[in-house]
């Protein structure tokens, strides 16, 4: 009681609970920070572990659709890429499984091991069929290739759940970490305004010989706690008050260094983000000719394919491949063969619109076709083809064969509409080159060859 009634004492008092609050303050602060970066790091594995498990599911699906192309056709010229393809989807799966295991989430850790156990056998089984194919054992490749199709199916199904997972994960962290942001700023603003009204309160009951160095360290709260936090008080008045204005002064120097460090961290994030979505629009989007790649039209036709399951509704597929694109690039070199790519790329968006042409590799092209039957799809693979003879002379010669499909009158799913348009454009290129062939009618070609167009160059 004595020191309550004093002037010093409720001097003393009163901005004792101002240091108090401002260290509080600068507690919760650096357990703010030592948070944001603790969940920083967590959205950064998550992120890494989720792009591991997507370019598994990329590479073993590349490894799935040459097996069963090589299982059809025999061309060895796919079996380098099979293995490949192969050997990337089980070491990316299995170093997936390794950073997932030092997470906090055992059950993911468990589930990507398991995948990770899974995709070895995998492997072994494309190696059976590859071995049975170049003995001439055909009928024996394909029947060993039919278990694997639903193997396959289960493990990308598991690796979507799990890419899902770790993306939902990403996004939670990134709102955790913008909260800490917003708790952060809130802290020090109610301790700003707290501060201030405890100075306010002692400065009722002091004498005039300190209402006015009083007053000074109020208006100095009064601008920390609005976030100014490069005013600093003058060291004047009783000692008392000296000392306080110090401390004042030292607890906005840390305010301020804990508040740079938020902002640092917080652009840090922005940039990391802005980075992933730019490495996802990448990882969408082929190189040479700017349209989307081999892994965005799979996703792009099972969404298709589920939206028209959905609504009763149809889907054709073109897969159209560049006739003798090997001599070209043989006889005129790469270069060339880039400036062929990029021009058949823009004659099929200039046809049919950007957003159904994707590029399937190397010298390949898909499209996809919503609301369309096979007849009009077969009618719009015939304006293609007749395109490029057009601009023929000024392509070295090229023309190119093209298979069609459709959902769900001849196929069934998204993979067998792929498999059934792709084993069409073979038909296509078997019977002569230069047309168009749909799956129901792979006997008969529903056009016939085009004359030779002119060339600009000799290929040999």
């Amino acid at each position: 009681m004595r020191l309550i009634s004093s002037v010093k004492g409720r001097v003393l008092i009163g901005f004792g609970l101002i240091v108090v609050i401002l260290g509080a303050s600068l507690v919760g602060s650096a357990l703010m920070v030592r948070d944001y970066r603790a969940t920083v790091n967590e959205m950064e594995t998550n992120s890494r572990v989720a792009s591991m498990v997507q370019d598994t599911r990329s590479d073993g699906g590349n490894a799935a659709l040459m097996l069963q192309r090589y299982a059809i056709s025999g061309d060895e010229t796919l079996v380098a890429d099979i293995r490949e393809s192969a050997a990337s989807a089980v070491a990316k799966i299995q170093q997936a499984a390794l950073v997932e295991s030092a997470s906090s989430n055992p059950s993911q850790a468990i589930t990507l091991a398991q995948v990770a156990i899974a995709a070895g056998p995998l492997a072994e089984s494309a190696d059976n069929v590859i071995a049975l194919r170049q003995s001439g054992r055909i009928a024996e490749a394909e029947a060993a290739l039919e278990p694997i199709v639903p193997q396959f199916r289960q493990f990308r199904i598991v690796l979507g759940q799990v890419a899902d997972a770790k993306l939902a994960e990403v996004s939670a962290r990134s709102a955790d970490a913008h909260r800490v942001g917003n708790q952060a700023l809130a802290l020090i603003i109610i301790t700003g305004a707290t501060g201030l009204t405890v100075a306010l309160a002692a400065g009722y009951v002091v004498t005039h010989s300190i209402t006015r160095p009083l007053i000074a360290l109020e208006a100095t709260a009064r601008r920390i706690g609005e976030g100014d936090l490069d005013t600093r008080a003058e060291p004047r008045g009783p000692r008392e008050l000296r000392s306080l204005g110090a401390t004042i002064n030292d607890m906005a120097s840390r305010l301020q260094l804990r508040e740079s460090d938020l902002v640092l961290a917080n652009n840090e994030l922005r940039e990391r983000n802005r980075q992933l979505l730019e490495a996802r629009v990448q990882a969408a989007t082929d190189g040479l000719t700017a349209l989307p790649n081999h892994r965005c039209f799979h996703e792009r036709i099972r969404e298709a394919i589920t939206a028209a399951e959905g609504a009763g509704d149809r889907v054709s597929a073109i897969m159209l491949d560049i006739d003798h694109f090997k001599r070209v690039n043989d006889a005129l070199g790469h270069l060339v063969g880039d400036q062929i790519l990029r021009a058949c790329g823009d004659i099929l968006s200039a046809t049919t619109g950007a957003d159904n042409v994707y590029r399937y590799g190397g010298d390949e092209f898909a499209l996809i076709l919503e609301h369309t039957s096979i007849d009009e799809a077969t009618e719009i693979a015939e304006e293609l083809r007749n395109a490029v003879v057009q601009r023929s002379p000024y392509l070295r010669g090229i023309t190119i064969s093209l298979g069609v499909a459709e959902y769900p009158a001849i196929a069934n799913s998204a993979e067998e509409l792929i498999y059934r348009a792709d084993a069409a454009m073979y038909a296509a290129k078997s019977a002569g080159k230069n047309r168009t062939c749909r799956w129901d009618r792979m006997i008969e070609p529903s056009s016939s060859p085009a004359p030779e167009p002119r060339r600009s160059a000799p290929v040999r």
